[in-house]
């Protein structure tokens, strides 16, 4: 899963090989899991993998993080409120929502 925030764009998926059902949070930027709520400490360095950050987490936890920040949601445009933070260069915002304009919306012009 893909999570796009105002201060992070993250990539979400399922550990392999595990037991224990856990989550891997993953970004190409430090401060985007930082940003998401986790501490220098609980992120993991991979310089050689398509996206270098990483923390393994809980379903449960990775979920309050999420629950959280759609809580704080209190902006009537996503892209603007993303410009104003920062954290994620807006042309890569507009060529997503372009893309998927493109690609999903049905409607005939």
């Amino acid at each position: 899963m893909w999570i796009f925030t105002p201060t992070a764009a993250l990539s979400i998926v399922q550990m392999q090989g595990q037991e224990d059902k856990l989550l891997m949070v993953r970004s190409r930027r430090r401060d985007h899991l930082e940003n998401f709520g986790y501490s220098e400490d609980e992120i993991i360095e991979t310089p050689d993998n398509d996206y270098q950050f990483r923390v393994i987490s809980s379903y449960e936890i990775v979920m309050k993080k999420v629950m959280s920040t759609v809580g704080k949601i209190d902006y009537g445009n996503f892209k603007d409120r993303a410009k104003n933070e920062g954290h994620l260069p807006v042309d890569m915002l507009a060529n997503i929502w372009q893309t998927t304009f493109n690609h999903l919306d049905q409607r005939i012009f």
